[in-house]
């Protein structure tokens, strides 16, 4: 049978040892996805936890709902918060103050003696969260799970991140129909291949990203700057300046609007440096494969599985059978897993 403490050391023997957690909305399962991962790390690998963001909290912060709390093991590690952990109920000795700081203070490393809970508070930024994931490895963190709190893509991005595992749930739509159309759009992009797999667009690889900069090829395989320091909200200017192009590279975000004016131009190679910069919505994403669209990546990350929760806090929810079946079909191969019921499923 699948079990998740099977994809964690699959992938650990893959290298992949810093894994995030991201919800596709709140109420989506992450927290419970978090937690049953600390319980599936495989016996003989200390885990370590962070957080992009602030969780564990009893209550929600925007909604005043209960949430799950983050309970930890003896020998597990945290950073958080140094207030944080006056407040836990694990037992956890300090080791390190982080140069990172949160909304609460400086990150602090602590290792878990007694099982308790703990409340997760991370840093803002990429850079210090990059910097708690280098502090929880060098204390002996072999498998790090970080808690990306409240859909905070960036805690996906490969420069974070190895491996990803997608929360979704009943919240997103009362539609079933729709709950999987989004999450087989997330699992879409999440899965976008590196540019050195798709044919014409290996010299993409070699682009030396300046910020929200721009790039088009041209017919001989040439890749040359545009002079735009940004195509966001530039959706137009963007398209006519790519106009004739075989290929444009986005070192900024690539949003509807644009996969929009480019498809328009007959543009059908698109690279961006990472999937947590793609913001499309389904119709449009689906309409540019469709007419034989490609979008490719500098650099990829590894979609693990997607968890699935079919209750929602603000209106009805899904038999859970009939929605773990929906979603495994919607985002096939990727494994899906009810983590409260303890089941799985995969198609090939």
């Amino acid at each position: 049978m699948l079990e998740l403490s099977h994809v964690l050391r699959a992938n650990c023997n893959r290298n992949c040892r810093v894994i995030a957690v991201i919800g596709l909305a709140k109420n989506a399962g992450k927290t419970t996805t978090l937690n049953a991962l600390v319980k599936a790390v495989p016996g003989g690998l200390t885990a370590g936890l962070a957080s992009a963001g602030r969780d564990g909290e009893p209550l929600d912060m925007l909604t005043n709902l209960p949430k799950p709390r983050i309970n930890v093991r003896p020998g597990d590690l945290v950073a958080t918060a140094a207030g944080a952990l006056k407040i836990a109920t694990a037992g956890l000795s300090r080791l390190r103050t982080l140069r990172a700081l949160s909304p609460m203070g400086p990150i602090t490393v602590a290792r878990c003696e007694l099982p308790g809970r703990v409340e997760l508070i991370g840093p803002a930024t990429v850079q210090e969260l990059k910097l708690v994931i280098a502090g929880l490895r060098e204390h002996g963190a072999e498998l790090v799970l970080v808690d990306g709190a409240l859909d905070r893509r960036a805690a996906a991005a490969p420069a974070v991140t190895e491996g990803l595992i997608i929360a979704t749930g009943a919240v997103l739509s009362p539609e079933l129909r729709l709950v999987v159309e989004r999450t087989r759009l997330a699992a879409d992009i999440y899965r976008l291949p590196s540019a050195g797999q798709v044919p014409m667009l290996g010299g993409a690889l070699r682009l030396v990203d300046t910020g929200g900069g721009a790039a088009v090829m041209n017919g001989a395989g040439v890749w040359l700057p545009l002079e735009l320091d940004s195509a966001l909200g530039r959706a137009e200017e963007l398209a006519r300046a790519a106009r004739g192009s075989e290929a444009v590279f986005l070192g900024g975000a690539l949003v509807t609007p644009v996969l929009k004016e480019l498809l328009r131009e007959g543009i059908k190679r698109v690279v961006v440096r990472d999937a947590s910069r793609v913001f499309l919505d389904a119709p449009t994403y689906n309409l540019f494969r469709a007419q034989g669209g490609v979008i490719a990546v500098l650099h990829a990350v590894r979609l693990l599985a997607v968890t699935v929760n079919p209750w929602s806090p603000v209106g009805t929810g899904f038999r859970p059978e009939s929605f773990l079946e929906a979603v495994a079909r919607g985002v096939a191969p990727v494994p899906v897993f009810d983590v409260v019921r303890g089941v799985a499923k995969c198609y090939e």
